[in-house]
């Protein structure tokens, strides 16, 4: 993956040769070795570049990956058959879209932690913007917005736990905006050890008191977690096989000491490039929701939503 802006040494001569194939949003794709000059020993490949300035790099070059480079690649591997592509990622479907948004943001500067920076600056701005409503569904940040101000609105007590935070903005989130006596109460967890180390360390550089911890729901590190006046889990469960959810809510349930709050997506089929396995509606919520023992409700707001009260 290339950078048009850091590489334009080495992307210029690509545009020299006018080997353009294919161009699609901030993506295009040029034969680094083109299939007239290839032989036994030189096969043809192409190499993807990208036009994101830092000021773009965010959470919607997840956007851009599935709606503009995926389907490029589709489109050029349907016309060329399995030509190889520079350092393209092998793995599944979600294992190949995580390391292509990795790449992106990789790829825009030599020091990965100025990369990140840019890319956790620029998301967490865009999130907190209060003046920017746009709801695109095709956007991978104007609906968190929405769902993470909802989360604010229904937080109840002063701590909270986010189980499964990925990046981590929902804690590195409410840190900004909670008074405080709420701000030393959030804390985010994940079974994905490098993005709590980057999490961590955007904690550590904004002086935010959010706390990030590697722990596995399913794992004992889990049993020993206090619990917490809040329990988020948004966009977990739909992450775990069939036969791990009412498990999966059993144990959020026990670490929450008010309130539990669920956000799901709702799919016609589980995306796999987001590494889903399972789909959600509202009814099947409200179906979770009725084995425990809380006052619930469920409703449908970018997502499905199930909030459980301790009685």
């Amino acid at each position: 993956m290339l950078s048009r802006l850091r590489h334009s040494s080495l992307v210029e001569p690509l545009l020299q040769q006018g080997g353009l194939v294919r161009q699609r949003g901030p993506f295009s794709m040029y034969w680094l070795n083109g299939p007239d000059g290839c032989d036994a020993q030189r096969a043809p490949e192409l190499v993807i570049v990208h036009d994101l300035v830092p000021e773009r790099i965010d959470n919607n070059i997840g956007r851009y990956v599935v709606h503009d480079l995926l389907p490029m690649i589709q489109q050029v591997r349907a016309e060329y058959g399995a030509v190889a592509i520079y350092a393209w990622p092998s793995g599944t479907s979600h294992e190949v879209y995580t390391t292509l948004v990795g790449m992106v943001v990789w790829s825009i500067h030599a020091d990965v932690r100025i990369a990140w920076r840019w890319f956790y600056q620029n998301t967490l701005d865009a999130l907190a913007d209060g003046s920017s409503d746009v709801d695109d569904p095709t956007d991978f940040i104007g609906p968190f917005r929405n769902i993470y101000r909802r989360i604010a609105d229904l937080w109840a007590g002063d701590s909270l736990l986010d189980v499964g935070t990925s990046h981590g903005f929902l804690p590195l989130l409410l840190s900004r905006w909670a008074g405080a006596g709420r701000a030393g109460g959030v804390r985010g967890v994940d079974k994905n050890s490098f993005l709590i180390r980057i999490a961590r360390a955007q904690a550590a550089e904004q002086r935010l008191p959010a706390r990030f911890d590697q722990v596995d729901l399913f794992e004992p590190a889990a049993d020993r977690l206090p619990r917490f006046d809040t329990v988020t889990a948004l966009h977990l469960l739909e992450h775990l096989p069939m036969r791990r959810t009412e498990d999966a809510l059993e144990r959020l349930w026990q670490l929450t000491g008010k309130r539990l709050i669920v956000n799901v997506p709702i799919e016609a089929e589980p995306n796999a490039e987001f590494g889903h396995e399972q789909v959600f509606d509202v009814p099947r919520l409200e179906r979770l929701g009725s084995r425990l023992d809380a006052d619930t409700r469920c409703f449908e707001f970018h997502g499905a939503w199930l909030v459980a009260d301790r009685r």
